[in-house]
């Protein structure tokens, strides 16, 4: 039909589809880079930002980190000028999963802002993502019992609103919550947050919290 908007959305859509599925990258990077063309040529910033948000996710889910981080921050800053926090929200958690190694504390800090965003949206399929990528972040903090608190919730809440996505991001981040159930001390920490509403995990991931 020659509509570059809805090309541009149909574009948008396949780039997570050959990202999740992480059999095509030059796929997945291509059809968010043509977003970002098509964006720049409409003069669109909020289809601009999400173009660039795509081809972070199309980089992170290939396990590799060269130009995520820009991407991100040029999406985030796009994001916070036009004033569409549920975006901001989704392109914090992307900050996490990009610094959770390098900058512990800007991943932390990243996933707070992002919670409030959520829980302001109630968005329960939102926490699953969250939490985990939380618990993932403890982990590699050396902080054990916390993270498998926050990874009993993560998953018990991910059961309860579908999905899926969370374990993609435990393979890619190293975090195998199966292996770590052999531990009793460690599969009673994931039980105790499996029975945790949002704001006692909140609290949990909030308190005391490392960085």
């Amino acid at each position: 039909s020659g509509d570059d908007r809805r090309i541009a959305n149909a574009l948008y859509n396949l780039s997570f589809a050959f990202a999740l599925t992480r059999e095509d990258q030059a796929g997945a990077r291509g059809a968010a880079k043509e977003v970002l063309e098509i964006a720049r040529r409409l003069g669109d910033d909020a289809l601009a930002a999400r173009s660039l948000w795509a081809l972070a996710n199309t980089i992170y889910f290939f396990g590799e980190t060269e130009g995520m981080m820009e991407a991100t921050d040029e999406a985030l800053a796009i994001f916070r000028r036009l004033g569409e926090q549920y975006m901001v929200g989704w392109t914090l958690y992307s900050v996490a999963l990009g610094t959770m190694t390098t900058d512990p504390a800007r991943a932390h800090a990243a996933m707070a802002e992002g919670l409030d965003i959520f829980r302001a949206a109630n968005d329960v399929s939102a926490y699953g993502l969250m939490f985990d990528v939380w618990a993932s972040l403890y982990w590699n903090l050396k902080d054990p019992r916390r993270a498998m608190i926050l990874a009993g919730f993560a998953e018990a809440i991910e059961r309860r609103a579908g999905g899926g996505l969370a374990a993609i991001n435990r393979s890619l981040l190293g975090f195998d919550t199966v292996e770590l159930l052999k531990d009793p001390a460690l599969a009673a920490a994931y039980a105790e947050g499996s029975r945790m509403d949002v704001e006692q995990a909140a609290e949990v991931a909030l308190t005391g919290a490392q960085s």
